[in-house]
């Protein structure tokens, strides 16, 4: 398989766009560690990688109604280190500090 092409949108729209202009042979990246293992394994094959790291709306931790909502390229660390999630989620906090993916389902 030849490496897929990289893009790297700074707003949804223009991620939106690549996504769909790709029909179904992209992906999302986030931090990559998932979409890089199924790639090594050859679980996929996409023509296209469109990294979000660029995109504000993707970056932010909010709190709405007792409840955050985590953008998806959010990184792990940037979570711990939260000053609102620390004080509500310390159990998961410290449960993703000894490693391993997959602790949160997004």
């Amino acid at each position: 398989m030849a490496d897929p092409r990289y893009e790297a949108p700074e707003s949804l729209d223009s991620a939106v766009a690549l996504l769909a202009a790709a029909n179904g042979r992209a992906r999302v990246f986030a931090g990559g560690t998932d979409v890089i293992v199924q790639m090594q394994t050859n679980l996929i094959e996409p023509e296209l990688l469109v990294d979000i790291k660029r995109i504000p709306e993707v970056r932010r931790v909010t709190a709405e109604n007792g409840r955050f909502r985590v953008g998806a390229a959010v990184t792990c660390m940037e979570l711990i280190e939260h000053a609102g999630i620390a004080n509500v989620a310390t159990t998961a906090a410290q449960a993703h500090r000894t490693g391993g993916e997959g602790w949160l389902a997004v």
